[in-house]
């Protein structure tokens, strides 16, 4: 026991001292206890609540931004494809109204040719019928030249008889 009293002694200890040391240390682990039922761990249940909280409306975040993210991306799509099938209309159409301008200066063309055509042949049937026509008072008009010529002056007699 003198080893216990100057181990005491070493540091400034009484011998009731000693008996205190082990009576603190069950009444330390008795508080501990009590604080950890009714402190620590309801604190630590309502910062595992709070974080349990916290990462699931992270997790629901992401969940929102995934999905608009695809949302976005499906109306990006429509909207492309949309453009498209417009660009694709227009072109139809635009080859549409090529084709009947192409058809209509086309019948044009032809309707044209064959009033050429018509017009044409009515000129040279006219030309044929003025040539003959002509042809005709050439004769008529050469045959009186020729009578005229072929017959004797009807003046030129009549001075010599007066």
């Amino acid at each position: 026991m003198q080893g216990l009293y100057d181990t005491l002694a070493m540091f400034d200890l009484k011998p009731g001292d000693g008996l205190m040391i082990p009576i603190g240390v069950v009444l330390f682990v008795i508080l501990w206890q009590f604080l950890d039922k009714y402190l620590f761990l309801p604190y630590v249940r309502l910062v595992e609540a709070r974080e349990a909280a916290t990462t699931g409306s992270v997790s629901s975040a992401r969940d929102v931004v995934e999905r608009t993210q695809a949302v976005k991306a499906e109306c990006e799509e429509k909207l492309r494809r949309a453009r498209v099938a417009a660009m694709e209309t227009k072109l139809t159409q635009l080859r549409e109204a090529k084709q009947k301008a192409s058809e209509i200066i086309r019948a044009s063309e032809d309707s044209a040719k064959t009033e050429i055509q018509a017009l044409r042949d009515t000129l040279s049937s006219e030309m044929s019928a003025m040539r003959n026509d002509i042809q005709k008072q050439a004769e008529l008009l050469a045959e009186a030249i020729v009578e005229k010529v072929q017959a004797p002056p009807k003046l030129a007699q009549k001075s010599f008889i007066n």
